[in-house]
């Protein structure tokens, strides 16, 4: 009787370290897996057409769109429409729709916008949209939004 216990708990040992042993060898199931985060468009700027729209940067403004596929322009850009067409410094984009991929910062307004800008001249409007991640928006609007002053509550 006593050896059928022992060999009874001898067992259930043997069986519990080998359970042990084979799930402390397996791989864990991936808790911190890429997310993708939330990207924003925020409207900057919508301006009448005859107007011109003028980005600067401190790199290099990448466009794409219509006849423009990364064409690269130093440090500053004016936009302009004529008919439904978007002019990049003058040149055609024979296109409504540009997209500006800067290497740094936009500059518009005296105001520096992380991201890329998609310009859209739909009914007789240019449309400033930038585009970023909604952690870097973020990061830039809560700090003008709230000044470092405020008491903490």
């Amino acid at each position: 009787m006593v050896l059928k216990k022992f060999n009874h708990i001898l067992s259930s040992l043997l069986i519990f370290f080998s359970s042990v042993l084979i799930f402390s060898c397996m791989s864990p199931t991936p808790q911190n897996e890429m997310v993708e985060e939330p990207i924003i468009r925020v409207l900057i700027d919508n301006l009448e057409s005859y107007k011109q729209v003028e980005l600067r940067s401190k790199g290099v403004f990448n466009i794409i769109g219509g006849s423009f596929f990364a064409k690269s322009i130093e440090r500053e850009l004016k936009i302009s429409a004529k008919d439904s067409i978007l002019l990049v410094n003058g040149n055609s984009s024979e296109t409504n729709t540009i997209e500006v991929y800067p290497s740094s910062p936009i500059i518009y307004n005296g105001i520096e916008y992380p991201g890329i800008f998609r310009v859209v001249l739909t009914n007789g409007y240019i449309y400033l949209i930038n585009i970023l991640p909604l952690e870097q928006y973020l990061e830039c609007v809560v700090p003008s939004e709230i000044p470092a002053t405020w008491s903490m509550e």
